[in-house]
């Protein structure tokens, strides 16, 4: 067994590759938007507690604004999270971790690697109180390491997109956090999240794009990107791992006071935009930068809108333009109209999408990755993630 050491690095700014957000509208019913979003959270696998501190959750209602987000959809989906998957910790009483559930989880590499730079970051920023601080750092972190280094050593992508652990005392931590939250940011709102701009004349420009794809930029006021960046940074709820990135939704607490200022303002802005449409999902993708972004696909939406949030100076792009811009790449098609949407929403390979695309000569509209900059879309058109290289955070 190794020596349980503070492992933690003194580094005080954890800047992954690139994080963006994604709000996607569609002409679902506010009703039916919330049946998916309540299905999907419901037959998530098992029963899962996250931890969080109990001054986290009480400011979710520390007024009537914030009871009021309790009271709606978005905030019972927060609740349900909170409620059923939490192992509240109590003053006075010893920090523990939940008990174990499953003596069998899959790993990627990538994903473990960010979870220990995370908590990592949490430590260095005071984050945690400081009964949590000492066991992440006596334990959580060491047996996280364990995971990694013995992963590293016999993953092969080849055999599968994931590797399968079996439990051993030495990776207790991981498997006692499985699919669980060690901490949440609460996600409280700001006096104003969306910057004055002449939104009449924005959305009079995207009505006239033929591609419908249009980029604002210094989109956020300073006070709501920090507010995102922190929600997302301090918060441990990165629990879907894809190839290269990890993502958090709705149902998985991205659902926050402060998603559904965004939401509401968003509505606000681009009254006309968005107009009888509602809120299909909304989440956030954190990329590893070394392993590519989200394939070529297209969504069940009219109107997708994006959210860079790293600092541009993150971004080799910014500094020799010859780098790729590491933004979004939107092309000129969209799927056939006999394709299924799995056919052109999935991770696996997809010829018949090459194919398609190479009948119109690859047309598209490629948009370089700055912070705080919005691109809205009709992700109805096929779209992905630009390749990007990025400074290491």
């Amino acid at each position: 067994m190794p020596a349980r050491v503070r492992s933690h690095s003194p580094r005080h700014c954890y800047i992954p590759a690139a994080i963006r957000i994604v709000f996607l509208f569609s002409v679902l019913s506010a009703e039916q938007v919330w049946k998916r979003s309540f299905r999907s959270f419901v037959l998530s696998p098992g029963r899962h507690s996250c931890c969080v501190s109990r001054r986290a959750a009480a400011n979710l209602g520390a007024d009537l604004e914030q009871q009021s987000f309790l009271d709606s959809p978005m905030g019972i989906i927060r609740e349900q999270f909170i409620d059923l998957h939490a192992c509240h910790f109590r003053e006075g009483r010893r920090v523990r971790l939940p008990p174990l559930e499953t003596d069998v989880v899959p790993v990627k590499p990538h994903q473990v690697k960010r979870d220990i730079e995370q908590m990592e970051y949490l430590l260095s920023n005071q984050v945690l109180s400081a009964d949590l601080a000492e066991l992440v750092a006596e334990s959580v972190i060491p047996d996280y390491q364990c995971v990694l280094e013995h992963v590293t050593k016999l993953y092969d992508e080849r055999e599968g997109p994931y590797f399968t652990l079996r439990y051993d005392k030495k990776f207790d931590s991981y498997f006692r956090l499985y699919l669980r939250a060690l901490h949440l940011n609460p996600g409280g709102t700001v006096p104003e999240a969306i910057n004055q701009l002449d939104f009449a004349a924005i959305q009079d420009e995207y009505f006239q794009k033929e591609h419908r794809a249009l980029v604002v930029d210094n989109f956020f006021t300073p006070e709501a990107l920090e507010a995102v960046r922190h929600l997302l940074l301090e918060s441990t709820f990165w629990q879907d791992a894809k190839r290269g990135y990890v993502g958090t939704y709705l149902h998985t607490a991205f659902a926050s006071p402060l998603t559904a200022q965004i939401d509401q303002e968003l509505r606000s802005k681009f009254s006309r935009v968005l107009e009888g449409l509602e809120l299909q999902n909304a989440w956030a993708f954190m990329f590893d930068g070394s392993l590519g972004g989200v394939d070529t696909h297209a969504d069940d939406s009219q109107v997708q809108i994006n959210f860079f949030l790293t600092p541009s100076e993150a971004n080799l792009w910014s500094d020799d333009p010859s780098n790729p811009g590491g933004g979004l790449i939107v092309y000129g098609i969209g799927p056939s109209e006999n394709w299924d949407f799995r056919e052109y929403n999935c991770e696996k390979e997809k010829p018949w999408v090459d194919e398609l695309l190479a009948s119109t000569g690859h047309w598209n509209v490629t948009i370089p990755y700055v912070q705080n900059r919005a691109i809205l879309f009709d992700s109805t058109y096929l779209h992905r993630t630009d390749d990007f290289k990025f400074k290491k955070g």
